[in-house]
């Protein structure tokens, strides 16, 4: 959500001043080559993200990268997507999203961990963070 704002320190400080003390917030973040999705107006690490939550009143409690299955020919397929190519873009989204939630979860940590055993790259950062009282 951070990188498609135009001031992520001000979003993630109003969100905290929205969560009730000691709540929580659940971070998703791409991490991608620069210039990758022309909708993202930054891209982050993991840890430039946490000292940005950090700043904003969040103190992350698990940070852990992930989703490494965005692999070259996933890219290739996603293009149509990418550039707003009408009908077929919004296709392959639907596509995507339904093949990546309709696989059973054991499945995709099983995936995950064996793409993970080979070092293939992450796409994707998660953080789970609690709003400082």
């Amino acid at each position: 959500m951070p990188e498609h704002v135009p001031d992520d320190a001000a979003t993630l400080r109003a969100m905290a001043e929205h969560t009730k003390p000691k709540g929580y917030g659940l971070f998703f973040l791409p991490l991608e080559r620069p210039g990758h999705n022309p909708d993202h107006v930054r891209i982050y690490t993991a840890a430039g993200f946490t000292m940005l939550l950090k700043d904003a009143g969040w103190r992350p409690v698990e940070t852990w990268e992930n989703f490494r299955y965005a692999s070259h020919w996933v890219q290739v397929l996603n293009w149509p997507s990418r550039r707003r190519i009408p009908v077929i873009g919004q296709l392959v989204e639907a596509a995507k999203n339904v093949t990546l939630s309709a696989g059973p979860a054991s499945v995709m940590r099983r995936l995950e961990a064996t793409l993970n055993s080979l070092y293939v790259m992450s796409y994707q950062l998660t953080v789970l963070a609690r709003k400082l009282a």
